[in-house]
């Protein structure tokens, strides 16, 4: 019930993407030390992590088109978290706002 109520109140505040971003982070944290769920979020991570690794592509350009995903399936909170990674691996402005008109053409 705590879940589903932090993610209801998350989504009534989608114009405040930090605190989008903090929120789904305990949400997922607490997701990954629950008993009914530790497998599957420790499979998640590790499938995440396998993603990022960069090979032909850098990190940077697999969060651009993480975030180009987000923004064409409107998932808020995978918006948030990839538009803050994409940021952290290096991302500029420009490189961001021109992933974001790309998903949206």
């Amino acid at each position: 019930r705590r879940v589903s109520s932090d993610l209801m109140r998350t989504q009534a505040m989608v114009q405040n993407w930090p605190q989008m971003t903090q929120d789904y982070s305990a949400i997922v944290k607490e997701l990954h030390s629950g008993p009914g769920s530790q497998g599957v979020m420790k499979s998640f991570s590790a499938m995440a992590r396998a993603a990022l690794e960069p090979k032909a592509l850098d990190t940077k350009t697999k969060e651009l088109i993480a975030l180009a995903v987000a923004v064409a399936s409107r998932c808020d909170p995978c918006i948030a978290f990839h538009g803050k990674a994409a940021a952290a691996q290096g991302a500029t402005r420009q490189e961001v706002e021109e992933t974001i008109a790309t998903a949206i053409y």
